[in-house]
């Protein structure tokens, strides 16, 4: 005796399927800084889609002044205003190699530090110098090459041109007639310099 029955269920179809395709990207955001190099973003939206969500472009790469603070230095100096342990200082940025990227900060005429921010402002500097061009993108330190794109590894020339390979460079021979006393002529000393190039004299 085969006390089972066959039971049978009415598949329910669905709508078709679609393609689950990206949105289209949004405009670019403001540029963090107005100069030295910030950061832009444009973001795009759509469920269950892999690929980039976010990215980013560099704006606003010609350098700042001189005499204005540095990007790290003006956020520092946003806590001047806040106490800290019921304390008031002028605050100054600690370069932190380990996390390049986090905000670090010390007193004037003081020893300590504080982390204030997990991550400095998106175009923030990795690191001090001016011979640095990585910036930091949420938290992280990004590579900027000398066509400032991101992630890029583009380099100069030996004569300062970005991606050149060195055929502008022109040699140039200076000869310099060192003397002493009352004009008396020591030696002759040449130099060969690539083109375009930089000389500081100074009067001594």
């Amino acid at each position: 005796f085969n006390c089972c029955r066959r039971l049978e269920y009415p598949f329910k179809t669905g709508p078709e399927a679609i393609n689950g395709a990206w949105g289209s990207w949004s405009p670019w955001s403001h540029c963090t800084r107005t100069c030295g190099a910030g950061i832009q973003a444009a973001e795009r939206h759509w469920k269950y889609c892999t690929g980039e969500r976010k990215h980013y472009r560099m704006c606003n790469v010609k350098g700042c002044q001189k005499s204005t603070p540095n990007f790290r230095e003006m956020q520092c100096s946003e806590f001047d205003t806040v106490a800290y342990k019921n304390e008031f200082y002028q605050w100054i940025p600690i370069y932190n190699t380990a996390n390049p990227c986090e905000l670090q900060c010390r007193p004037t005429n003081q020893h300590f530090s504080e982390k204030m921010l997990d991550a400095v402002i998106d175009g923030t500097p990795c690191f001090e110098g001016n011979s640095y061009r990585d910036v930091c993108i949420n938290g992280m330190c990004k590579t900027v090459g000398c066509d400032y794109e991101i992630n890029s590894n583009a380099t100069e020339d030996q004569c300062g041109v970005c991606l050149g390979d060195g055929s502008s460079c022109q040699t140039v021979k200076i000869t310099f007639n060192q003397s002493e006393g009352f004009g008396k002529e020591i030696f002759p000393h040449t130099i060969n310099l690539l083109y375009p190039f930089q000389i500081f004299c100074r009067k001594v």
